[in-house]
């Protein structure tokens, strides 16, 4: 994300949105936020956990699954996954 300047004005990976004072946040997350990047792949559950597949920033690609905990607000990690 850049602003008018073309800096970066990245803040946050989650923002949350308050439809009541049509306002956004930063949440306070738990856990060990993951590096910032695009081109990923995501799902939500029914329970509130946002898993997170790879994704990539410039010229790093990442395989790796990051999950959300909406409820607990809380960062996680799946096990590493190897490619052949």
């Amino acid at each position: 994300m850049e602003n008018q300047d073309n800096e970066d004005s990245f803040t946050s990976l989650v923002h949350t949105f308050n439809p009541k004072s049509e306002k956004w946040d930063v949440p306070k997350i738990t856990g060990k936020e993951p590096s910032k990047r695009g081109y990923m792949q995501a799902v939500i559950t029914n329970d509130g956990i946002i898993y997170s597949f790879g994704g990539r920033d410039g010229l790093i690609y990442f395989n790796d699954m990051i999950l959300l905990d909406t409820n607990e607000l809380k960062w996680s990690y799946a096990n590493r996954f190897q490619s052949n």
